[in-house]
């Protein structure tokens, strides 16, 4: 009996070791579970988010990436206001159209006013629709099926004869004759809309810009608003409204605030088409905190896994100064009593024409990106006698093509994500330049 109780025990002995060998190990996205109070801030509307305090430096972040924030510094913002579409990239925005949006809001697109999205459609030129991303669908399209269209160029040629120019008009009479109508429009015509729908109905989009150069960049923006009221969102650009948002240019730029009629600030990050999910090569560790004082000179350390992501990616920063931390514990790896910086210690962040441009515009929380470069989580709030410190996610925003991201400081602090305590899991991915 004692022999066989003997080889049990070395047997459970053997199967818990291997476990927590195996634990100890990086693991893949798909089997690892996400750290507690991250569903609660996934699972929130945009717009209940907590409301953030407008600043001078979130102001400024925001105009370099052409994203105007009407805000009094000092007053709280809701967030929904602040954060850019692009910011929610990883989150399947490329899959996200107005359409699927409107239908997790049970809305229907014929009953909300195109001026309602006045900002998209400022994004939104003939040339735009004639762009690679859309696959030459609109290449030979009718302008028919584009009234939005058709009311961009009514104004255009309006103010082109107003300048005194009658070429873009006599050009487009020749491209209706050749489209197979009469083509015989005279500068009053342009006062009245109907008569330009039906003349115009079987000229195709591409024709228009090639004989029309001025029209090829003209902004649906421009449009009056009182003609933008006449026509829905369903109808003023009909297949539009299927695209993945990220078809149009900047709109990156945008934010969720600026979508609130087909209600996408009252969805949660979790509704869109992508989960969140651990990024390649994450790392697994549990939170712990140094014995004895938590505020350390660590400049020679060289062991950080929180820094900022400038030109060169994800790179550790070292405190310049004494700095409070966590450290992460992973025995037998080569992070264990790996250090997790303050939020609250600003390193080098962000990269572009800007960060050469105005000294000191480009500084962010240190923080990992355990989900990737889109999120930023911080830890805030290290309390060692307690045990705890307070998780928060922060974003930054970026051009169409990343040569411009700010710093991550959407919003200033970030957004709370819980409470992390002694022992709880802590993933981590490895800075750039870890150990140096």
């Amino acid at each position: 009996m004692k022999t066989w109780l003997k080889r049990w025990t070395i047997v459970c002995a053997t199967i818990l070791f291997c476990l927590s060998i195996h634990w100890l190990r990086p693991v893949g996205a798909a089997s690892l579970p996400l750290p507690k109070g991250l569903d609660n801030f996934f699972n929130t509307p945009l717009n209940q988010l907590p409301k953030t305090i407008c600043t001078s430096g979130l102001k400024n972040q925001l105009a370099q990436q052409n994203i105007p924030l009407n805000c009094q510094t000092g007053s709280s913002i809701s967030a929904d206001k602040i954060i850019p579409i692009g910011s929610l990239s990883a989150l399947g925005i490329n899959q996200t159209s107005i359409q699927s949006i409107a239908k997790i809001n049970g809305l229907d697109l014929n009953k909300i006013g195109a001026d309602q999205l006045q900002k998209f459609y400022g994004l939104i030129s003939p040339a735009t629709l004639l762009g690679k991303q859309f696959n030459n669908f609109y290449q030979n399209q009718p302008l028919a099926n584009l009234p939005l269209i058709q009311s961009a160029l009514t104004q255009n040629l309006l103010q082109q004869v107003n300048l005194g120019n009658l070429q873009p008009l006599q050009s487009l009479n020749s491209l209706i004759q050749n489209a197979g109508g009469i083509g015989n429009l005279v500068p009053n015509d342009l006062l009245n809309p109907q008569k330009i729908i039906q003349q115009t109905a079987n000229v195709a989009l591409n024709k228009v810009v090639a004989a029309i150069p001025s029209f090829g960049n003209y902004s649906l923006g421009n449009i009056p608003i009182q003609n933008l009221q006449s026509f829905s969102v369903a109808n003023a650009l009909p297949a539009l409204i299927k695209q993945p948002l990220s078809v149009v240019p900047g709109v990156n730029q945008l934010v969720a605030n600026d979508f609130k009629a087909v209600g996408f600030n009252k969805i949660a990050m979790s509704q869109l088409p992508q989960s969140i999910s651990y990024a390649a090569g994450v790392q697994l560790g549990k939170f712990d905190l140094p014995l004895g004082n938590s505020k350390r000179d660590e400049r020679d350390l060289g062991r950080q896994v929180s820094g900022g992501i400038t030109g060169g990616g994800f790179r550790k920063e070292n405190c310049k100064t004494k700095c409070k931390f966590v450290e992460i514990s992973a025995p037998g790896t080569n992070y264990h009593g790996a250090i997790w910086a303050d939020g609250e210690h600003y390193v080098p962040d962000g990269f572009g024409p800007a960060c050469a441009i105005v000294p000191g515009l480009c500084r962010g929380p240190a923080g990992n990106h355990p989900f990737g470069e889109e999120f930023r989580v911080l830890l805030t709030n290290i309390n060692s006698k307690a045990g705890t410190a307070e998780r928060r996610i922060s974003l930054r925003v970026c051009d169409d093509l990343r040569i411009n991201c700010s710093p991550y400081i959407i919003p200033p602090g970030g957004f709370p994500a819980g409470t992390v305590r002694e022992g709880d899991l802590l993933p981590f991915n490895v800075p750039n330049n870890y150990g140096s």
